[in-house]
């Protein structure tokens, strides 16, 4: 057998460490915390209203993406918003998961009144449509 010179291995007497919490120079520990920090989803509880005085209530992570969806007109079988609109956003709050947007929004629905999100949520703001 003879001998391939191409493919010979060196050894070394460095060991390979991982990366984990390596300090590198001129990086900060909390750099990466902050990086992160930005990238978060926020999420949003909203109340849209339409020109009769109706209420919707829901939650998503893009808020304006949502607002253009409830309002499209190429589609209006089926959605309650689609054929009910144009929506107006009258109120909105932020939250840092999904889960407290969530049962924010049941919370609200659990009312089930308008004159309770009129008088609580939007300081008597928006008045009926009646009025």
């Amino acid at each position: 057998m003879g001998r391939n010179h191409g493919s010979e291995f060196q050894s070394s007497s460095m060991v390979e460490q991982p990366a984990v919490n390596r300090r590198v120079a001129g990086s900060s520990p909390a750099s990466g915390a902050i990086f992160f920090e930005l990238l978060r989803l926020m999420y949003w509880v909203y109340i849209l209203q339409n020109s009769s005085g109706k209420f919707y209530i829901g939650h998503t992570d893009d808020l304006a993406c949502r607002l253009h969806s409830h309002n499209r007109i190429d589609q209006v079988r089926g959605k309650f918003t689609r054929k009910s609109g144009p929506w107006e956003l009258v109120w909105s709050e932020e939250h840092n998961s999904r889960a407290a947007a969530s049962a924010r929004e049941r919370q609200i629905k659990a009312m089930k009144s308008s004159r309770w999100i009129r008088e609580h949520l939007l300081n008597d703001r928006v008045p009926t449509r009646r009025d």
